[in-house]
């Protein structure tokens, strides 16, 4: 099964640190990577794949993507 995952580097930045995690999954088989940053990676796909890749690079989170509803910000009347 497939679903997204946030790879967050928390490691202390030594040099660049990511692109080698990023080619690695942009040649993954069933990996789609949706959009990325120095620090961080969007990536869709199994979950245990992405953990076997994750593992060779130190300082690589790998957190299920969620959602946070928006508050409701419609003025409401009461009643007395």
């Amino acid at each position: 099964m497939s679903s997204r995952f946030i790879l967050r580097f928390t490691g202390v930045p030594r040099g660049d640190s990511g692109p080698g995690l990023a080619a690695r999954l942009h040649a993954m088989r069933g990996v789609t990577v949706l959009d990325e940053s120095p620090r961080m990676l969007l990536v869709d796909g199994p979950a245990e794949a992405l953990n076997a890749a994750v593992r060779d690079f130190q300082g690589w989170e790998l957190v299920p993507e969620g959602f946070t509803p928006l508050p409701d910000t419609r003025v409401k009347i009461g009643r007395r």
